[in-house]
Protein backbone atom coordinates (compact mmCIF):
# COMPACT_ATOMS: atom_id res chain seq x y z
CA UNK A 1 0.00 0.00 0.00
CA UNK A 2 1.28 3.55 -0.96
CA UNK A 3 0.61 6.64 1.15
CA UNK A 4 -2.38 7.15 3.22
CA UNK A 5 -5.17 4.35 4.04
CA UNK A 6 -8.58 6.41 2.60
CA UNK A 7 -10.40 5.00 5.49
CA UNK A 8 -9.63 4.22 8.80
CA UNK A 9 -11.95 1.29 9.00
CA UNK A 10 -13.80 -0.97 5.69
CA UNK A 11 -16.85 -3.02 7.05
CA UNK A 12 -17.22 -6.07 4.91
CA UNK A 13 -21.11 -6.98 5.07
CA UNK A 14 -23.93 -5.46 6.05
CA UNK A 15 -25.40 -8.16 8.38
CA UNK A 16 -26.03 -7.01 12.15
CA UNK A 17 -22.45 -7.54 12.99
CA UNK A 18 -20.63 -5.58 9.85
CA UNK A 19 -23.30 -2.99 10.72
CA UNK A 20 -22.89 -3.08 14.43
CA UNK A 21 -19.66 -2.77 13.78
CA UNK A 22 -19.45 -0.03 11.54
CA UNK A 23 -22.23 2.30 14.26
CA UNK A 24 -19.17 1.43 17.00
CA UNK A 25 -16.58 2.92 14.83
CA UNK A 26 -18.11 5.78 13.51
CA UNK A 27 -19.39 7.05 16.71
CA UNK A 28 -15.72 7.00 18.07
CA UNK A 29 -15.09 9.12 15.18
CA UNK A 30 -13.13 7.00 12.49
CA UNK A 31 -13.97 7.43 8.50
CA UNK A 32 -15.65 4.43 8.33
CA UNK A 33 -16.84 2.27 4.98
CA UNK A 34 -19.41 -0.46 4.35
CA UNK A 35 -19.08 -2.60 1.68
CA UNK A 36 -22.54 -4.32 0.88
CA UNK A 37 -22.58 -6.61 -2.24
CA UNK A 38 -26.52 -6.66 -2.55
CA UNK A 39 -29.41 -4.35 -1.54
CA UNK A 40 -31.97 -3.29 1.91
CA UNK A 41 -34.13 -4.70 2.34
CA UNK A 42 -33.11 -8.17 1.60
CA UNK A 43 -34.54 -11.21 2.59
CA UNK A 44 -32.38 -13.35 4.93
CA UNK A 45 -33.09 -17.03 6.05
CA UNK A 46 -33.20 -16.61 10.13
CA UNK A 47 -35.43 -17.32 12.44
CA UNK A 48 -35.64 -13.53 13.95
CA UNK A 49 -35.77 -14.03 17.81
CA UNK A 50 -34.09 -11.15 19.39
CA UNK A 51 -32.61 -12.42 22.88
CA UNK A 52 -33.32 -10.10 25.78
CA UNK A 53 -29.53 -9.18 25.23
CA UNK A 54 -29.65 -8.13 21.03
CA UNK A 55 -33.25 -6.69 22.33
CA UNK A 56 -31.01 -4.14 24.82
CA UNK A 57 -28.35 -3.40 22.48
CA UNK A 58 -30.72 -2.43 19.86
CA UNK A 59 -32.80 -0.13 21.68
CA UNK A 60 -29.77 1.87 22.77
CA UNK A 61 -29.09 2.18 19.05
CA UNK A 62 -31.73 2.07 17.04
CA UNK A 63 -34.60 4.42 16.39
CA UNK A 64 -37.05 2.26 16.77
CA UNK A 65 -37.01 -1.58 16.97
CA UNK A 66 -38.96 -3.03 13.95
CA UNK A 67 -40.68 -6.24 16.50
CA UNK A 68 -43.09 -7.94 14.59
CA UNK A 69 -44.33 -10.05 18.16
CA UNK A 70 -43.33 -10.14 21.98
CA UNK A 71 -43.04 -13.43 23.02
CA UNK A 72 -44.46 -14.65 27.09
CA UNK A 73 -45.16 -17.84 26.70
CA UNK A 74 -43.34 -20.90 25.20
CA UNK A 75 -44.92 -24.39 23.65
CA UNK A 76 -42.23 -27.42 24.16
CA UNK A 77 -42.95 -30.86 22.24
CA UNK A 78 -40.60 -33.80 21.97
CA UNK A 79 -41.34 -34.70 18.28
CA UNK A 80 -44.82 -33.94 18.83
CA UNK A 81 -45.21 -35.55 21.84
CA UNK A 82 -45.50 -34.85 25.11
CA UNK A 83 -46.82 -31.19 24.98
CA UNK A 84 -46.85 -28.42 27.35
CA UNK A 85 -46.37 -24.36 28.07
CA UNK A 86 -44.81 -22.42 30.15
CA UNK A 87 -45.24 -18.37 30.52
CA UNK A 88 -43.34 -15.80 31.99
CA UNK A 89 -44.91 -12.02 32.91
CA UNK A 90 -41.72 -9.92 31.56
CA UNK A 91 -41.09 -10.88 27.77
CA UNK A 92 -38.74 -13.77 26.90
CA UNK A 93 -37.93 -12.99 23.17
CA UNK A 94 -38.71 -10.51 20.39
CA UNK A 95 -39.37 -11.75 17.13
CA UNK A 96 -38.51 -9.39 14.01
CA UNK A 97 -38.00 -9.80 10.05
CA UNK A 98 -34.40 -9.47 9.27
CA UNK A 99 -35.14 -7.77 6.26
CA UNK A 100 -36.53 -4.88 8.56
CA UNK A 101 -34.47 -5.16 11.36
CA UNK A 102 -31.04 -4.74 9.20
CA UNK A 103 -32.47 -2.04 7.17
CA UNK A 104 -32.77 -0.61 10.98
CA UNK A 105 -28.82 -0.75 11.76
CA UNK A 106 -28.34 0.30 8.62
CA UNK A 107 -29.68 3.77 8.74
CA UNK A 108 -28.35 4.31 12.08
CA UNK A 109 -24.96 3.37 10.84
CA UNK A 110 -25.18 5.76 8.32
CA UNK A 111 -26.34 8.43 10.94
CA UNK A 112 -23.46 8.11 13.06
CA UNK A 113 -20.96 8.76 9.94
CA UNK A 114 -20.68 5.86 8.63
CA UNK A 115 -20.75 5.34 4.37
CA UNK A 116 -22.56 2.10 3.04
CA UNK A 117 -21.96 1.40 -0.60
CA UNK A 118 -24.61 -1.06 -1.60
CA UNK A 119 -24.51 -3.49 -4.32
CA UNK A 120 -20.23 -3.85 -4.06
CA UNK A 121 -18.45 -7.21 -4.45
CA UNK A 122 -15.17 -7.87 -2.36
CA UNK A 123 -13.10 -10.13 -4.59
CA UNK A 124 -9.75 -10.28 -2.56
CA UNK A 125 -8.00 -8.90 0.28
CA UNK A 126 -4.02 -7.71 0.98
CA UNK A 127 -2.84 -6.27 3.46
CA UNK A 128 0.82 -4.99 5.02
CA UNK A 129 2.34 -3.23 7.70
CA UNK A 130 0.33 -0.13 6.75
CA UNK A 131 -3.18 -0.76 6.31
CA UNK A 132 -5.42 -3.55 4.15
CA UNK A 133 -6.13 -3.50 0.40
CA UNK A 134 -9.78 -4.06 -0.41
CA UNK A 135 -9.95 -5.51 -4.34
CA UNK A 136 -13.76 -5.20 -5.61
CA UNK A 137 -15.54 -6.65 -8.73
CA UNK A 138 -15.05 -3.71 -10.45
CA UNK A 139 -11.74 -3.44 -10.09
CA UNK A 140 -11.55 -0.69 -7.90
CA UNK A 141 -9.34 -0.68 -4.77
CA UNK A 142 -10.50 0.42 -1.40
CA UNK A 143 -7.83 1.00 1.23
CA UNK A 144 -8.40 1.29 5.08
CA UNK A 145 -6.50 1.04 8.02
CA UNK A 146 -8.05 -2.00 9.41
CA UNK A 147 -10.50 -4.16 8.20
CA UNK A 148 -14.06 -6.08 9.95
CA UNK A 149 -15.42 -8.94 8.19
CA UNK A 150 -19.22 -10.02 8.76
CA UNK A 151 -19.87 -11.22 4.89
CA UNK A 152 -20.47 -14.67 6.69
CA UNK A 153 -18.87 -17.70 7.46
CA UNK A 154 -18.78 -18.34 3.71
CA UNK A 155 -17.04 -15.18 2.65
CA UNK A 156 -14.46 -13.99 1.68
CA UNK A 157 -12.63 -12.48 4.72
CA UNK A 158 -13.42 -15.72 6.78
CA UNK A 159 -10.79 -17.91 4.59
CA UNK A 160 -8.54 -14.58 5.07
CA UNK A 161 -8.51 -15.39 8.80
CA UNK A 162 -8.34 -18.96 8.61
CA UNK A 163 -11.43 -19.31 10.58
CA UNK A 164 -11.58 -23.18 11.70
CA UNK A 165 -15.18 -24.70 11.34
CA UNK A 166 -16.23 -27.46 14.09
CA UNK A 167 -19.93 -27.48 13.92
CA UNK A 168 -22.05 -27.28 11.02
CA UNK A 169 -25.77 -27.11 10.50
CA UNK A 170 -28.15 -27.63 7.87
CA UNK A 171 -31.36 -24.92 8.94
CA UNK A 172 -34.86 -25.02 6.45
CA UNK A 173 -37.06 -22.73 7.06
CA UNK A 174 -41.08 -21.44 5.26
CA UNK A 175 -42.87 -18.24 5.76
CA UNK A 176 -46.11 -19.39 5.94
CA UNK A 177 -49.34 -16.88 5.30
CA UNK A 178 -51.11 -16.97 8.31
CA UNK A 179 -54.76 -16.56 8.69
CA UNK A 180 -56.78 -14.74 11.45
CA UNK A 181 -57.12 -18.27 13.09
CA UNK A 182 -53.39 -18.73 13.28
CA UNK A 183 -52.69 -14.91 14.39
CA UNK A 184 -54.97 -15.19 17.33
CA UNK A 185 -53.64 -18.55 18.56
CA UNK A 186 -49.97 -17.96 18.07
CA UNK A 187 -49.97 -14.15 19.28
CA UNK A 188 -47.21 -13.90 21.50
CA UNK A 189 -46.10 -17.57 22.12
CA UNK A 190 -43.29 -19.33 20.68
CA UNK A 191 -43.41 -23.25 19.81
CA UNK A 192 -40.22 -25.42 19.90
CA UNK A 193 -40.18 -29.01 19.35
CA UNK A 194 -37.33 -31.19 20.21
CA UNK A 195 -36.56 -33.95 17.01
CA UNK A 196 -36.45 -36.97 15.93
CA UNK A 197 -32.60 -36.85 15.53
CA UNK A 198 -29.69 -36.12 17.43
CA UNK A 199 -29.35 -32.31 17.80
CA UNK A 200 -32.04 -31.14 16.06
CA UNK A 201 -35.37 -29.05 16.71
CA UNK A 202 -37.97 -27.37 14.92
CA UNK A 203 -39.46 -23.78 15.90
CA UNK A 204 -42.58 -21.68 14.93
CA UNK A 205 -42.15 -18.58 15.19
CA UNK A 206 -45.49 -15.56 14.77
CA UNK A 207 -44.48 -12.38 13.10
CA UNK A 208 -47.90 -10.88 12.24
CA UNK A 209 -49.62 -11.74 9.11
CA UNK A 210 -46.62 -14.29 8.64
CA UNK A 211 -45.90 -17.70 10.53
CA UNK A 212 -41.77 -18.46 10.20
CA UNK A 213 -41.57 -22.69 10.70
CA UNK A 214 -38.04 -24.28 10.55
CA UNK A 215 -35.65 -26.90 11.96
CA UNK A 216 -32.20 -27.32 12.37
CA UNK A 217 -29.50 -30.42 12.61
CA UNK A 218 -26.49 -31.78 11.82
CA UNK A 219 -25.37 -31.26 8.19
CA UNK A 220 -25.08 -34.47 5.79
CA UNK A 221 -28.53 -34.87 6.19
CA UNK A 222 -30.23 -33.02 3.87
CA UNK A 223 -32.95 -35.92 2.94
CA UNK A 224 -33.71 -36.39 7.02
CA UNK A 225 -33.87 -32.47 7.35
CA UNK A 226 -36.57 -31.93 4.97
CA UNK A 227 -38.74 -34.78 5.89
CA UNK A 228 -39.29 -33.47 9.58
CA UNK A 229 -39.51 -30.44 8.31
CA UNK A 230 -42.19 -31.31 5.61
CA UNK A 231 -43.70 -33.47 9.12
CA UNK A 232 -43.65 -30.55 11.28
CA UNK A 233 -45.93 -28.75 9.02
CA UNK A 234 -48.66 -30.99 8.35
CA UNK A 235 -48.48 -31.91 12.43
CA UNK A 236 -49.52 -28.37 13.26
CA UNK A 237 -51.67 -28.05 10.07
CA UNK A 238 -50.36 -25.78 8.30
CA UNK A 239 -49.76 -27.72 5.22
CA UNK A 240 -52.68 -26.13 3.58
CA UNK A 241 -50.94 -22.52 3.89
CA UNK A 242 -49.95 -20.54 1.23
CA UNK A 243 -45.67 -20.05 1.57
CA UNK A 244 -44.26 -17.09 0.97
CA UNK A 245 -40.52 -17.79 0.98
CA UNK A 246 -38.92 -21.14 1.69
CA UNK A 247 -35.13 -21.18 1.72
CA UNK A 248 -32.73 -23.16 3.62
CA UNK A 249 -28.98 -21.83 5.13
CA UNK A 250 -25.91 -23.43 6.95
CA UNK A 251 -24.22 -22.13 10.37
CA UNK A 252 -21.30 -22.96 10.90
CA UNK A 253 -19.70 -22.49 14.60
CA UNK A 254 -15.85 -22.27 14.99
CA UNK A 255 -13.68 -24.39 16.79
CA UNK A 256 -12.35 -23.12 20.21
CA UNK A 257 -9.16 -22.26 19.06
CA UNK A 258 -10.11 -20.42 15.79
CA UNK A 259 -8.54 -16.97 14.97
CA UNK A 260 -10.74 -14.39 15.05
CA UNK A 261 -8.29 -11.87 13.39
CA UNK A 262 -5.12 -11.86 10.99
CA UNK A 263 -3.07 -9.36 11.28
CA UNK A 264 -5.19 -6.37 10.54
CA UNK A 265 -8.04 -7.84 9.36
CA UNK A 266 -11.07 -8.44 11.95
CA UNK A 267 -13.66 -11.20 11.71
CA UNK A 268 -17.02 -10.80 13.90
CA UNK A 269 -20.70 -12.34 13.94
CA UNK A 270 -21.11 -15.37 11.48
CA UNK A 271 -17.98 -14.69 9.75
CA UNK A 272 -16.04 -15.53 12.48
CA UNK A 273 -18.56 -18.78 13.53
CA UNK A 274 -19.04 -16.79 16.65
CA UNK A 275 -22.83 -18.25 17.30
CA UNK A 276 -24.53 -20.49 20.59
CA UNK A 277 -23.57 -23.71 19.59
CA UNK A 278 -27.13 -25.60 21.12
CA UNK A 279 -29.35 -22.88 19.78
CA UNK A 280 -27.63 -21.93 17.41
CA UNK A 281 -28.51 -18.16 17.63
CA UNK A 282 -26.36 -15.84 16.14
CA UNK A 283 -28.00 -12.82 16.55
CA UNK A 284 -26.55 -11.19 20.17
CA UNK A 285 -23.26 -12.43 18.85
CA UNK A 286 -23.05 -10.30 16.04
CA UNK A 287 -24.52 -7.72 17.41
CA UNK A 288 -21.78 -7.83 20.11
CA UNK A 289 -18.63 -9.05 18.54
CA UNK A 290 -19.62 -6.59 15.46
CA UNK A 291 -19.64 -3.68 18.60
CA UNK A 292 -16.18 -4.68 20.19
CA UNK A 293 -14.65 -4.97 16.81
CA UNK A 294 -15.44 -1.64 15.58
CA UNK A 295 -14.82 -0.14 18.79
CA UNK A 296 -11.14 -1.69 18.77
CA UNK A 297 -10.49 -0.80 14.93
CA UNK A 298 -11.76 2.86 15.89
CA UNK A 299 -10.04 3.72 19.04
CA UNK A 300 -6.27 2.67 17.66
CA UNK A 301 -5.53 0.70 21.05
CA UNK A 302 -3.93 -2.75 20.49
CA UNK A 303 -6.02 -4.96 17.98
CA UNK A 304 -5.36 -8.25 19.82
CA UNK A 305 -7.72 -6.61 22.34
CA UNK A 306 -10.51 -8.12 20.27
CA UNK A 307 -8.81 -11.28 20.68
CA UNK A 308 -8.90 -11.13 24.61
CA UNK A 309 -12.39 -9.65 24.31
CA UNK A 310 -14.01 -12.57 22.54
CA UNK A 311 -12.07 -15.30 24.34
CA UNK A 312 -13.43 -13.59 27.71
CA UNK A 313 -16.95 -13.21 27.28
CA UNK A 314 -18.15 -15.28 24.16
CA UNK A 315 -15.85 -18.55 24.38
CA UNK A 316 -16.98 -19.53 27.84
CA UNK A 317 -20.58 -19.31 26.53
CA UNK A 318 -20.06 -21.28 23.47
CA UNK A 319 -18.18 -24.04 25.99
CA UNK A 320 -21.28 -24.26 27.39
CA UNK A 321 -23.43 -24.56 24.62
CA UNK A 322 -21.38 -27.07 23.32
CA UNK A 323 -22.01 -29.11 26.67
CA UNK A 324 -25.46 -28.50 26.87
CA UNK A 325 -25.71 -29.54 22.89
CA UNK A 326 -24.13 -32.92 23.93
CA UNK A 327 -26.47 -33.71 26.52
CA UNK A 328 -29.77 -32.49 24.22
CA UNK A 329 -28.49 -34.72 21.15
CA UNK A 330 -27.74 -38.12 23.94
CA UNK A 331 -31.03 -36.96 26.39
CA UNK A 332 -33.60 -35.25 24.53
CA UNK A 333 -36.46 -36.29 26.76
CA UNK A 334 -34.32 -35.68 29.61
CA UNK A 335 -33.82 -32.06 28.70
CA UNK A 336 -37.20 -31.63 27.73
CA UNK A 337 -38.98 -32.95 31.18
CA UNK A 338 -36.02 -30.47 32.83
CA UNK A 339 -38.16 -27.55 30.75
CA UNK A 340 -41.30 -28.69 32.68
CA UNK A 341 -39.28 -28.07 35.96
CA UNK A 342 -39.56 -25.09 38.16
CA UNK A 343 -35.06 -24.88 37.99
CA UNK A 344 -34.91 -25.93 34.26
CA UNK A 345 -37.34 -23.09 33.22
CA UNK A 346 -35.84 -20.55 35.23
CA UNK A 347 -32.85 -21.29 34.10
CA UNK A 348 -34.23 -21.07 30.15
CA UNK A 349 -35.97 -18.01 30.82
CA UNK A 350 -33.58 -16.39 31.89
CA UNK A 351 -31.06 -17.32 28.82
CA UNK A 352 -33.61 -16.00 26.61
CA UNK A 353 -34.44 -12.99 28.77
CA UNK A 354 -30.06 -12.17 28.51
CA UNK A 355 -29.83 -12.24 32.32
CA UNK A 356 -28.73 -15.72 32.90
CA UNK A 357 -24.87 -17.49 32.22
CA UNK A 358 -24.73 -20.77 31.14
CA UNK A 359 -21.16 -20.97 31.53
CA UNK A 360 -21.96 -19.86 34.71
CA UNK A 361 -24.65 -22.59 35.97
CA UNK A 362 -22.65 -25.47 34.54
CA UNK A 363 -19.64 -23.91 36.97
CA UNK A 364 -21.76 -25.19 39.81
CA UNK A 365 -20.59 -28.37 41.60
CA UNK A 366 -24.38 -29.68 41.01
CA UNK A 367 -24.89 -29.39 37.60
CA UNK A 368 -21.12 -30.17 36.88
CA UNK A 369 -21.77 -33.78 38.91
CA UNK A 370 -25.06 -33.96 36.46
CA UNK A 371 -23.79 -33.31 33.48
CA UNK A 372 -20.93 -36.22 33.96
CA UNK A 373 -23.59 -38.68 34.50
CA UNK A 374 -25.27 -37.50 31.49
CA UNK A 375 -22.16 -38.14 29.64
CA UNK A 376 -20.68 -34.44 29.08
CA UNK A 377 -17.36 -33.47 29.25
CA UNK A 378 -15.52 -29.76 29.81
CA UNK A 379 -12.72 -28.53 28.19
CA UNK A 380 -10.52 -26.03 29.75
CA UNK A 381 -8.89 -22.82 27.26
CA UNK A 382 -5.91 -20.30 27.58
CA UNK A 383 -7.06 -17.38 30.04
CA UNK A 384 -3.70 -15.87 30.39
CA UNK A 385 -3.99 -12.92 27.20
CA UNK A 386 -2.88 -15.56 24.67
CA UNK A 387 -4.95 -15.41 21.81
CA UNK A 388 -6.67 -18.16 19.84
CA UNK A 389 -3.17 -19.59 18.09
CA UNK A 390 -1.82 -19.88 21.29
CA UNK A 391 0.17 -16.96 20.70
CA UNK A 392 1.17 -14.05 23.47
CA UNK A 393 0.28 -10.08 21.96
CA UNK A 394 3.72 -8.50 21.73
CA UNK A 395 2.23 -5.52 19.44
CA UNK A 396 -0.92 -3.45 17.70
CA UNK A 397 -0.57 -6.36 15.18
CA UNK A 398 0.37 -9.77 16.64
CA UNK A 399 2.64 -10.63 13.56
CA UNK A 400 4.31 -13.16 15.82
CA UNK A 401 4.45 -16.58 14.59
CA UNK A 402 2.36 -19.23 16.53
CA UNK A 403 4.13 -21.35 18.49
CA UNK A 404 3.30 -24.71 20.74
CA UNK A 405 3.12 -24.73 24.48
CA UNK A 406 6.33 -26.26 26.27
CA UNK A 407 6.42 -29.19 27.33
CA UNK A 408 6.77 -29.50 30.85
CA UNK A 409 10.82 -29.79 31.91
CA UNK A 410 11.31 -33.31 33.44
CA UNK A 411 12.90 -34.00 36.79
CA UNK A 412 15.75 -35.44 37.78
CA UNK A 413 16.15 -39.51 37.40
CA UNK A 414 16.72 -39.41 41.05
CA UNK A 415 13.55 -38.02 41.55
CA UNK A 416 11.61 -39.91 39.02
CA UNK A 417 11.92 -43.19 40.56
CA UNK A 418 12.24 -46.60 38.56
CA UNK A 419 11.38 -46.88 35.51
CA UNK A 420 8.56 -48.69 33.89
CA UNK A 421 11.38 -52.01 32.78
CA UNK A 422 12.45 -51.77 36.06
CA UNK A 423 9.16 -51.89 37.81
CA UNK A 424 7.86 -55.58 39.13
CA UNK A 425 4.30 -55.97 38.51
CA UNK A 426 2.54 -57.05 41.73
CA UNK A 427 1.39 -60.70 41.35
CA UNK A 428 -2.31 -61.61 41.36
CA UNK A 429 -3.88 -63.83 43.65
CA UNK A 430 -7.05 -65.79 42.88
CA UNK A 431 -6.85 -67.12 46.72
CA UNK A 432 -8.74 -64.16 48.17
CA UNK A 433 -12.15 -63.62 47.06
CA UNK A 434 -11.47 -60.89 44.81
CA UNK A 435 -13.11 -61.20 41.58
CA UNK A 436 -10.75 -61.13 38.68
CA UNK A 437 -13.03 -59.18 36.32
CA UNK A 438 -13.07 -56.38 39.41
CA UNK A 439 -10.50 -53.87 38.82
CA UNK A 440 -8.83 -52.72 41.89
CA UNK A 441 -8.91 -48.97 41.98
CA UNK A 442 -5.68 -47.50 41.36
CA UNK A 443 -3.77 -44.42 40.52
CA UNK A 444 -4.88 -42.87 37.74
CA UNK A 445 -2.43 -42.31 34.68
CA UNK A 446 -0.32 -39.35 34.51
CA UNK A 447 0.02 -38.24 31.12
CA UNK A 448 2.90 -35.79 29.38
CA UNK A 449 2.11 -32.16 29.50
CA UNK A 450 -0.16 -31.12 26.71
CA UNK A 451 -2.38 -27.81 25.82
CA UNK A 452 -5.20 -30.08 25.14
CA UNK A 453 -7.35 -31.10 27.78
CA UNK A 454 -8.54 -34.23 26.36
CA UNK A 455 -6.26 -37.12 24.98
CA UNK A 456 -7.46 -39.06 22.11
CA UNK A 457 -5.95 -42.91 23.51
CA UNK A 458 -7.55 -46.15 24.40
CA UNK A 459 -7.50 -47.88 27.02
CA UNK A 460 -9.51 -50.55 28.76
CA UNK A 461 -12.53 -49.54 30.54
CA UNK A 462 -11.27 -50.72 33.81
CA UNK A 463 -8.43 -48.04 33.71
CA UNK A 464 -9.51 -45.65 36.49
CA UNK A 465 -8.10 -42.68 34.97
CA UNK A 466 -9.82 -43.38 31.60
CA UNK A 467 -14.04 -42.61 30.99
CA UNK A 468 -15.86 -43.68 28.03
CA UNK A 469 -17.76 -40.26 26.17
CA UNK A 470 -19.19 -39.17 22.93
CA UNK A 471 -16.53 -38.34 20.33
CA UNK A 472 -19.32 -35.49 18.69
CA UNK A 473 -21.97 -34.01 20.62
CA UNK A 474 -24.17 -34.76 16.85
CA UNK A 475 -22.45 -38.15 16.72
CA UNK A 476 -23.60 -41.60 18.73
CA UNK A 477 -20.25 -42.91 17.99
CA UNK A 478 -18.19 -44.01 21.43
CA UNK A 479 -14.54 -43.11 21.96
CA UNK A 480 -12.36 -43.64 25.02
CA UNK A 481 -10.87 -40.08 26.10
CA UNK A 482 -8.27 -39.18 28.66
CA UNK A 483 -9.10 -36.61 31.68
CA UNK A 484 -6.24 -35.55 32.67
CA UNK A 485 -5.54 -34.89 36.40
CA UNK A 486 -9.05 -36.40 37.00
CA UNK A 487 -9.79 -39.88 38.13
CA UNK A 488 -13.06 -41.92 36.94
CA UNK A 489 -15.28 -42.63 40.14
CA UNK A 490 -14.32 -45.73 41.59
CA UNK A 491 -17.64 -47.10 41.92
CA UNK A 492 -18.57 -46.53 38.49
CA UNK A 493 -15.91 -48.90 37.15
CA UNK A 494 -16.76 -51.33 39.61
CA UNK A 495 -20.22 -51.13 38.86
CA UNK A 496 -19.25 -51.89 34.60
CA UNK A 497 -16.53 -54.38 35.66
CA UNK A 498 -19.24 -56.10 37.96
CA UNK A 499 -21.63 -56.30 35.61
CA UNK A 500 -19.98 -57.51 32.95
CA UNK A 501 -18.66 -60.65 34.89
CA UNK A 502 -22.52 -60.93 35.98
CA UNK A 503 -22.95 -61.39 31.86
CA UNK A 504 -20.01 -63.48 32.00
CA UNK A 505 -21.32 -65.86 34.72
CA UNK A 506 -24.62 -65.85 33.63
CA UNK A 507 -23.92 -66.64 29.92
CA UNK A 508 -21.73 -69.83 31.28
CA UNK A 509 -24.30 -71.37 33.22
CA UNK A 510 -26.54 -70.97 30.14
CA UNK A 511 -23.95 -73.06 28.22
CA UNK A 512 -23.80 -75.60 30.40
CA UNK A 513 -27.56 -75.86 30.85
CA UNK A 514 -28.10 -76.00 26.96
CA UNK A 515 -25.12 -78.34 26.64
CA UNK A 516 -26.65 -80.96 29.37
CA UNK A 517 -29.94 -80.83 28.08
CA UNK A 518 -29.29 -81.51 24.64
CA UNK A 519 -29.02 -84.88 23.37
CA UNK A 520 -26.33 -84.75 20.71
CA UNK A 521 -23.90 -82.52 23.47
CA UNK A 522 -22.64 -78.93 23.22
CA UNK A 523 -22.21 -77.21 19.71
CA UNK A 524 -18.20 -77.67 20.91
CA UNK A 525 -18.44 -80.87 21.44
CA UNK A 526 -20.52 -81.96 18.22
CA UNK A 527 -17.54 -80.38 16.27
CA UNK A 528 -14.85 -81.88 18.33
CA UNK A 529 -16.09 -85.53 17.67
Amino acid sequence: MLGEPEWDVAVIGAGPAGLAAAHAAASEGARVVVLERSEHPRYKTCGGGLLGSSLRLSTERLATVPVRDAITSLTFTLDGRREFTRSSEQPLLALVRRDEFDRAWCETAEKAGAVVRQNTQVRALSQDEHGVTVTLASGAAVTARVAIGADGSAGITSRHVGVVFEQQDLGLEVELAATPEDQERWRGRVLLDWGPFPGSYGWLFPKGDELTVGVIMEKGHGADTKRYLHDFVERLGLSGRTVLRDSGHLTRCRAATSPVRRGRVLVAGDAAGLLEPWTREGISYAIRSGSWAGEVAARGQELCAYDMKVAAELQPEMVAGRRLLGVFARHPSVVHTAMSSALGWRAFSGFCRGDFSMAGALGRPTVKAALRLLGSRSSRLPSDGRDFQGRTCHGPHCTGVAKPPRRASRAPAAERGPSRSERTPAPISLASNQDPLRPRRTRSHSPPSTSADVWQRSCPVSCSGFSPQVSHPHSGRLSVHHRPKRRCRPESVNWIASGAAAGVRGMSRTVRASASSSPGGSLLSRRST
